[in-house]
């Protein structure tokens, strides 16, 4: 009898699962693919389900209104189409979010740095929402010929539409893809990005189905590509308080190799710490460190190291004697000084351990006694900086007091209780801001001490692929955080309340981008040629090092003979007024022969800082870590050329 019942059980969930199953897969096979309206050469794309009711459940969190406030106003172009856009509309952007993007939406630009100018795709829950929302706007609807209608809202919108699905854009000539994406809707073109082979690529590698999915692609070698990517896509997972995002791509360095990170220097972790980071090293070839030498010494942290640090005695630069794992660490202190100074410390792993402390040692006392020397007359001391050591904890501990002899400086008290600390412990060696700090980042790693106040992290616990291999990780306790940037923003406005003015910073970065921008050239009138002027100097970085020569005489820039009142100022003005051009031609008179001299210039700064808001933009990150517990991040072993990382948010508060 219990068989039957058991067998007839299992039969019924069986039943279940398949209509369950063909549900979902009728739905999916319902719902049109959106990157199927995207065209082809876009590379951006981002699309996101139920985005109504996940800004409520962000709102109730109590964290939506940090989020969007650290979203916009990223420029001021951007601010004006926002502001266009909602006139145009007559919507908020939570109006727009729950009417128009609510169910399901997808936006693409040309490129990531576009994507605020881009073309948006909607699929709202009927075609009468459709028509309701057609209404309100108050459209000129286009005749058209087929099902698919075309209206104008206002002057700055275009619209199309079909059935349940609507795209928004630019109503001017530009070209951003939306008349393509009307060519698609219409399925006058099929050439969409859903069929772009690196795209669909990525697609299938991300698990189960995203509640959103970003996609971006940038040149090589572009600066602001994420993780050392050429294409990126991340699929979003949205449960309860956590958000998961999970991250695969194309690296822009295909031959980039993967090792393994030990458990001992990530899975154990102080209940102090308030910030965390475990990787390898790279070497000079730009490759995951899976031996040494850890640190180039070609390159300039290595070269430093090893001209001030002597080799070993089998003659090993001290840069190549540790690593390649290590982790750094952020910890809370036990005083309470404002602003809040948390301690450091980091942790190599060393082959000779011993050996690169012992080489170390030197170097810390020099910047020691660089420090005393930096203070105040009146408040420098005559002693010399020392080296004290004591035994804590079963390990040998090298000390400097740095922070005493920081304080020295006016209103730099509040670092006085710094201590850098030094020691090694097996095959590591370990350098902290204080005794405790070294003590709780080395214990663990060497995971020997009855002391040790760690624990397993319980960060790593949602993270699926962790026993696959973990070759990078790192997390951030976000209401921590929060506390420690309101006290330093509080310090700075009442010692020095210039710095904590988003002015100040704006004259500041133009200063150095006009500095960086300059010609840097010494010129003056010339004495012996009328409207000419002649070169005295050419500073080292100037783009003209390689071209000109002190005693050569300018008598021409930019295509036009010079100024007779002040040849040498006119020199100056017209670079300064070049614009985005990346020529700079000069004629130039030089042994007596006339010479055309085209310089290699960058394009002219672009000194519009008015949205570049330093201050403005930590204070709004202090606000957002404020609603978040955790953020972590784990990087996984992949194939060569390929990464797979996974990013954890608990927006639950933290205490």
């Amino acid at each position: 009898m219990m068989q039957l019942v058991r067998m007839t059980t299992l039969r019924i969930s069986a039943l279940t699962l398949v209509m369950s199953l063909a549900y979902q897969m009728q739905v999916l096979a319902e719902s049109p693919d959106l990157a199927r309206l995207a065209p082809n050469d876009a590379e951006f794309y981002a699309e996101f389900r139920g985005l109504s009711e996940l800004r409520k459940r962000f709102e109730s969190m109590g964290v939506w209104q940090a989020l969007r406030g650290y979203a916009e106003g990223d420029t001021a172009e951007s601010d004006r189409w926002q502001r266009q856009t909602e006139a145009s509309l007559g919507m908020t952007s939570d109006e727009l979010i729950d009417t128009l993007l609510g169910n399901r939406a997808a936006i693409f630009a040309k490129t990531p740095a576009d994507w605020q100018d881009g073309v948006v795709i909607a699929e709202l829950k009927s075609p009468a929402e459709v028509s309701r929302l057609l209404k309100r706007w108050g459209v000129n609807t286009k005749p058209t010929p087929d099902t698919v209608s075309e209206h104008e809202i206002g002057k700055s919108l275009s619209c199309a539409t079909m059935s349940n699905l609507m795209i928004l854009g630019r109503a001017d000539s530009e070209d951003r893809g939306y008349k393509r994406a009307v060519a698609l809707l219409r399925e006058q073109s099929r050439a969409h990005l859903s069929g772009r082979t690196d795209f669909a690529a990525l697609r299938s590698h991300l698990p189960e189905t995203p509640a959103g999915v970003v996609y971006a692609k940038w040149p090589a070698s572009h600066p602001y590509s994420i993780l050392g990517c050429q294409t990126l896509m991340a699929g979003f997972y949205f449960d309860q308080t956590i958000t998961r995002c999970r991250l695969v791509g194309h690296l822009q360095d295909e031959a980039l190799t993967h090792q393994i990170l030990p458990k001992r220097f990530w899975a154990h972790r102080p209940n102090n710490e308030v910030a965390f980071l475990a990787a390898h090293m790279r070497n000079s070839d730009g490759m995951l460190a899976t031996s040494t030498p850890a640190i180039s010494s070609n390159g300039l942290l290595g070269g430093l190291l090893n001209s001030l640090v002597p080799s070993s005695a089998d003659g090993t630069p001290f840069a190549e004697s540790i690593g390649p794992q290590y982790c750094l660490s952020s910890l809370t202190r036990e005083d309470t000084s404002e602003p809040t100074l948390p301690d450091t410390a980091v942790v190599f792993a060393s082959r000779a351990p011993q050996q690169a402390m012992q080489h170390l040692e030197p170097v810390l006392l020099l910047l020691g006694n660089l420090i005393r020397l930096m203070a105040p007359a009146e408040a420098s001391t005559t002693d010399a900086v020392v080296i004290e050591r004591k035994g804590i904890g079963g390990r040998r501990v090298a000390m400097l007091p740095w922070g005493r002899l920081l304080a020295l400086r006016k209103d730099f008290a509040f670092l006085s209780p710094i201590v850098l600390a030094w020691s090694t412990d097996r095959d590591v060696v370990g350098l902290a801001t204080s005794t405790r700090a070294l003590a709780d980042c080395l214990d663990p790693v060497t995971s020997g001490s009855e002391r040790s106040r760690a624990k397993t992290s319980d960060v790593w616990d949602r993270f699926d692929g962790r026993d696959n291999g973990v070759i990078e990780c790192a997390y951030l306790r976000g209401a921590a955080w929060s506390k420690i940037l309101a006290s330093w923003l509080a310090y700075a406005e009442e010692h020095y309340p210039q710095l904590a003015n988003d002015g100040w910073w704006q004259v500041w970065a133009a200063d150095r981008m006009m500095r960086e921008a300059q010609l840097g050239l010494g010129l003056v009138n010339s004495k012996t040629q009328e409207a000419a002027a002649e070169v005295r100097e050419i500073a080292v970085n100037s783009p003209a090092r390689s071209k000109l020569r002190t005693g050569d005489t300018i008598i021409g820039a930019a295509g036009r003979a010079l100024d007779s009142a002040s040849p040498a100022r006119s020199v100056a003005q017209r670079y300064h007024d070049r614009g985005a051009s990346t020529n700079f031609p000069l004629i130039v008179l030089r042994d007596g022969k006339r010479l055309r001299i085209d310089l290699r210039v960058p394009p002219s700064p672009d000194l519009r800082l008015a949205n570049f808001k330093p201050i403005t933009s930590i204070r709004k990150i202090g606000e957002l870590l404020g609603g978040i517990k955790t953020i972590a991040y784990m990087r996984y072993r992949a194939q060569p050329g390929w990464l797979d990382a996974e990013v954890m948010v608990d927006w639950a508060k933290g205490d």
